[in-house]
């Protein structure tokens, strides 16, 4: 028998599709720690839900213990906000009303849509979740962008919420997840920002406060490309701060 055919009954075997495809997996891992060892930050103001030693999120939905490894430790997160809601000094912000003294501005895990513990993240539909974390940064006071001038890389369905928002509104840290490059764009397929865009005003500066509850937002990617490795960079968009948290996502 030819060896082109015995290779190609082997890979078309239930055994060979396993083994092809945690070769893939395997390559993807190795390519992600090349990529992300140089270009992840670990002083980098934002921070990225679930987060793994390789930067990547992988599996498939025929396999429960395979996305369970990342709702798993979203649980972990979400809960954490669950325990700190409990303190008596959290106290419910808005534009009009800041925190008063030795209080802290509560952390709404309501209004996440389909990002929520009891949908699974939508781990389970290919169309996961990811939470962007605004971390302590000690004394950091940002410089909002200008909507009149916004970085010329941002996004522009990001500029244009932007502009529509009241004055008080644009006084935010926005964040925003793009495809590294042109292919990666294509896969990425549209997303999805809970509760908004960005995070409001009135949780900065963090000055050490007890109780203080770390923002973030709720990204769901609505419908990335299956079988593709795709490459996502999720930055930060302040006039002194770009910092980013990249990773890459592989559905099979």
């Amino acid at each position: 028998m030819p060896l082109i055919d015995t290779q190609n009954k082997i890979l078309a075997s239930k055994p060979g599709r396993i083994i092809l495809g945690i070769l893939v997996i395997a390559i993807v891992a190795l390519g992600c720690v090349a990529v992300f060892q140089t270009s992840y930050d670990v002083h980098s103001k934002l921070e990225l839900i679930p987060d793994t030693n390789d930067r990547l999120i992988s599996y498939t939905t025929k396999s429960n213990e395979e996305f369970e490894k990342y709702t798993v430790k979203m649980n972990q997160f979400i809960n954490s906000y669950n325990i700190h809601s409990e303190n008596r000094n959290i106290y419910n912000c808005d534009d009009d009303h800041l925190p008063p003294r030795d209080n802290v501005c509560d952390v709404n895990i309501r209004n996440l849509g389909p990002c929520t513990k009891e949908n699974y993240y939508s781990y389970h539909k290919s169309s996961p979740c990811v939470f962007l974390k605004i971390k302590k940064t000690p004394l950091w006071e940002p410089k909002y962008v200008n909507a009149s001038d916004p970085p010329e890389k941002m996004p522009e369905y990001l500029k244009n919420y932007i502009a529509s928002e009241s004055i008080q509104k644009k006084k935010a840290v926005w964040v925003s997840c793009e495809g590294e490059n042109d292919a990666d764009k294509e896969n990425i397929g549209p997303m999805s920002y809970f509760p908004s865009f960005g995070v409001p005003h009135y949780y900065f500066p963090y000055t050490n406060q007890q109780g203080y509850l770390e923002p973030f937002v709720a990204v769901h990617f609505e419908r990335p490309t299956r079988g593709v490795v795709i490459f996502i960079k999720c930055q930060i968009w302040t006039q002194d701060s770009n910092d980013f948290a990249s990773f890459a996502l592989y559905l099979q």
